[in-house]
């Protein structure tokens, strides 16, 4: 399976922080409820920079790399959700992903 998101390990003012970068971005407000529900996962945000992405900071009694973690287990079941119904719908994906 192509991957289909990167995250990476940010820190600013000693406040360590997740990016998280969606190769397709169609679904990036769905991702982002998802990410929220998480309980290590204190907010998730939508930013613009260069191009849009998630910012993702630690609920206060988790560690970045247990959020980390949950972060992605919680992204590779997602994609790998919509990929399996995209290819068993013949490329329509709707309102099952």
């Amino acid at each position: 399976m192509a991957k289909q998101f990167e995250i990476e390990i940010k820190e600013a003012s000693d406040k360590k922080y997740l990016k998280v970068f969606l190769k397709n971005k169609d679904k990036i407000s769905e991702v982002r409820d998802r990410l929220t529900d998480l309980p290590s996962v204190g907010t998730a945000n939508i930013t613009q920079n260069n191009e849009t992405d998630l910012t993702v900071y630690p609920a206060k009694t988790y560690d970045i790399t247990e959020t980390k973690q949950e972060v992605e287990k919680c992204l590779s079941i997602f994609f790998f959700r919509t990929i399996s119904i995209n290819k068993r719908n013949n490329g329509f994906i709707g309102e099952f992903a």
